[in-house]
């Protein structure tokens, strides 16, 4: 379900429409201020203009624009509408006939967007089911989230499903929903779509409107937020509030007019964010907001606004998490280092096409091979210094080999991070599907005074099985996708722990991406594409069962797709699915959760606080490697040993770090405290109870042969306590938190 194929297509098709000339461009636009998705709308618009230069288009386009000087004034002149601020960034509605002309301005330096994004589900793990099973574990009862607000961007929601209510059911507790896709747009004050904003309308609009043909963000927040309605697919912050937004993804062009298409880009999902944001800020309580979703880095300046505008919005109790991407099973980078005369790669593609990326100090020559004859390949030589010299920095070659016609393109321009180095984009295209396989393609960099990166975009690198000619394999690195490859983001990479679960015909569903918490071969890796190490944290990814769409269901239902699905819920006269899905899509709600935890301990965290926590408390995955690293950031998130860090309990040695494991604490309204054993102690139980200044307040002597045992604690303060269990049974000793 991974759609980044579509985008790319996209991508590559604004690289064709840049070859206009250089003369056109000076007159109608300033190019260099445009990400390239503007520039090919840029184009398109001038098209239209020259048919109909009364009318155009008519159509508009949400984008970051960041200005200087009366900026306010500029966008009333050309017939903006500012969305959002942020500093000097504004985020605009833009009439698409006016990006020319803004771009022109003195005040304007740059403008900015990206199609949306595409939602991180490894395609092949959700096919075969692949490694653990995603269960509620009892998390620290004194923090469930309660008096947080989970935020939530995604697509195909179903609102009714009682996972997302109270434990009792009698509430809701999704407290806003903003459908971007909405068709309730006659009193919308919102940019698109429309909001729902009491339980009522909530349940009576009951689904997202693409939910018939999307599920993802009912099972992501079952993970984050569900309480789990009596199965053991509790969600972690199972008492938070809830805020959501359905975006429009590539998929999602079905449930647009044409006109509207532009509508929706990377501008208009921080508008999401900033709607959740502000919603929970309007009720006084901190947020984390969840976005497993993602697009590919890249050189072009596509990101540069909106890391801007990220770092505005996260602060004190203002908390963004995003997915890695799932890549890390894939050769994505190759390296010809300086002094070296060259680096090979074959490259092939299912679909028709194949794109690279490439980042370059000194100049290069690329050679494009096609073994239609495996002895004397047919060569295709281009210059990166003549790319760069074409006035539009855009090749484009039409190549006849054997029966197939192949389009080779290559663009140049300055990296946007290192304007010093330049960046170059290769697009291969033929006919026939399955690229590089009947006829191989190979790719060779030459010339040892140029240092070159290259970085797969849509294709795989391939180094055998192709010829009898072996080429180096490259390596899986700088494959986190954007906005998790943000500073101001948590980004989440995935783990795996078990291999198989039973779905609902009783079937064995037996698959190993990887067992004990080992990284998921999937797992997207560092470092980004501006050389900082990511991801930041990992969580289990790998066949994580979670609230299914019911919507989703009935149009899916076919025996083919049961084995998705492990278990039934009958609610309210309809069923309710739960079901296995893999994917740092999975493993982002689950830290999102945690970090609400955290955040109800301490409603003031902010990013760096967050990402202090996780360098003291994370569980590493191999001892061997330096924390943060490009593989596993800082390790395993630990909801329960972040909490102990962050109330001050870490630092008390008598206070153990994990929980018992066959103990269960849970408190009464009364003020007593309920033990309760999975089989009778066979020897006394040492009880203590600590303040968070250290100090012992209780302290018991439970007699051996009991399941359960009562503590009243009545004459204590309510606050939160540290009860500590000792026992010469492992599985009865350690610490947990207490709300009296």
């Amino acid at each position: 379900m991974n759609n980044t194929i579509h985008f790319l297509k996209t991508v590559l098709w604004m690289i064709t429409l840049w070859s206009v000339s250089f003369q056109a461009q000076a007159q109608t636009a300033d190019f260099a201020k445009m990400s390239p998705m503007l520039r090919q709308l840029t184009t398109s618009e001038s098209r239209i203009m020259r048919k109909a230069p009364q009318k155009g288009s008519g159509r508009h386009v949400c984008a970051f624009i960041q200005l200087k000087g009366n900026g306010d004034e500029v966008l009333r002149q050309h017939g903006c509408l500012s969305l959002a601020r942020y500093g000097n960034i504004h985020i605009a509605d833009i009439p698409m006939t006016q990006l020319g002309p803004l771009s022109l301005c003195a005040e304007v330096t740059r403008i900015e967007a990206r199609e949306s994004n595409s939602i991180l589900l490894d395609t092949t793990a959700a096919k075969l089911n692949v490694a653990p099973i995603y269960s509620g574990t009892d998390l620290p009862q004194a923090f469930t989230g309660k008096g947080v607000v989970v935020g939530l961007e995604d697509i195909g929601f179903d609102l009714t499903h009682p996972t997302f209510r109270t434990t009792d059911l009698s509430e809701l507790r999704i407290r806003r929903f903003w459908d971007h896709l909405s068709v309730d747009t006659l009193d919308s004050e919102l940019y698109v779509g429309a909001e729902y904003t009491t339980p009522n309308d909530i349940l009576t609009y009951a689904h997202s409107r693409d939910a018939y043909a999307q599920f993802h963000g009912t099972h992501t927040l079952g993970i984050a937020a569900g309480n789990g309605v009596g199965t053991p697919y509790r969600g972690i912050a199972w008492e938070s509030d809830i805020c959501l937004v359905s975006n429009a993804v590539n998929d999602s062009k079905e449930f647009i007019r044409e006109e509207d298409l532009y509508k929706y880009t990377s501008a208009t999902d921080m508008l999401g964010f900033e709607y959740m944001l502000n919603y929970a800020e309007s009720q006084g309580k901190p947020c984390v907001v969840s976005f497993s979703e993602g697009s590919h880095q890249d050189f072009m300046g596509d990101d540069v606004l909106m890391y801007a505008v990220l770092d505005s919005l996260v602060g004190p109790g203002r908390i963004i998490v995003a997915s890695a991407g799932n890549e890390g099973h894939y050769s994505t980078y190759l390296h010809k280092p300086l002094g070296t005369e060259s680096l090979n790669t074959y490259i092939t593609n299912g679909p028709n096409n194949a794109f690279v990326t490439m980042r370059a100090s000194g100049d290069f020559d690329l050679a494009v091979r096609f073994y239609i004859d495996k002895e004397n390949p047919y060569t295709h030589l281009l210059h990166a210094k003549d790319i760069i010299a074409e006035a539009d920095s855009l090749v484009e070659d039409t190549l006849q080999i054997g029966e197939e016609q192949y389009i080779v393109k290559m663009a140049g321009y300055p990296s946007c991070y290192h304007p010093e180095q330049n960046a170059f984009e290769v697009f291969i295209q033929v006919a026939q599907h399955n690229f590089g396989y009947s006829v191989p393609v190979e790719l060779e960099i030459m010339g040892a005074d140029a240092d070159v990166e290259v970085f797969r975009v849509n294709g795989k690198f391939r180094y055998k099985d192709m010829l009898t000619k072996d080429i180096g394999p490259g390596e899986s690195s700088h494959n986190i996708y954007s906005p998790g490859s943000a500073p101001a983001v948590i980004c989440v990479g995935a783990l795996s722990y078990r291999n198989s679960y039973v779905d609902i015909d009783g079937k064995n569903n037996n698959r190993d991406w990887g067992t004990n918490g080992e990284k998921a071969p999937y797992s997207s890796v560092g470092p980004t594409f501006d050389d900082r190490t990511k991801p930041d944290v990992m969580a289990n990814g790998s066949n994580v069962i979670s609230a299914g769409s019911s919507y989703y269901f009935e149009e899916h239902n076919r025996p083919i797709a049961m084995y998705l699905y492990t278990s039934m819920l009958e609610y309210d006269g309809r069923q309710y699915p739960w079901r296995v899905e893999t994917g740092t899509s999975m493993s982002t709600p689950a830290v999102a959760g945690t970090i609400a935890l955290w955040l109800q301990a301490k409603p003031d965290l902010t990013p760096d606080d967050v990402r202090e926590v996780l360098a003291e408390t994370c569980r590493p995955i191999d001892d061997s490697s330096p924390r943060p690293n490009n593989l596993w950031g800082y390790g395993e998130i630990d909801a329960y040993r972040g909490l102990l860090y962050i109330l001050g309990y870490s630092g008390i040695q008598d206070i153990s770090q994990e929980q018992p494991r066959a103990a269960h604490l849970s408190m009464k309204a009364d003020g007593m405290l309920c033990i309760r054993l999975e089989s009778p102690s066979k020897e006394p139980i040492r009880l203590c109870v600590y303040a968070t200044g250290g100090q012992v307040v209780e302290q018991q002597t439970l007699p051996a042969g009991h399941e359960q045992y009562g503590v009243s604690l009545s004459h204590l303060p309510q606050a939160v306590y540290a009860v500590q269990m000792n026992s010469h049974d492992p599985q009865l000793r350690g610490s947990t938190l207490i709300r009296r």
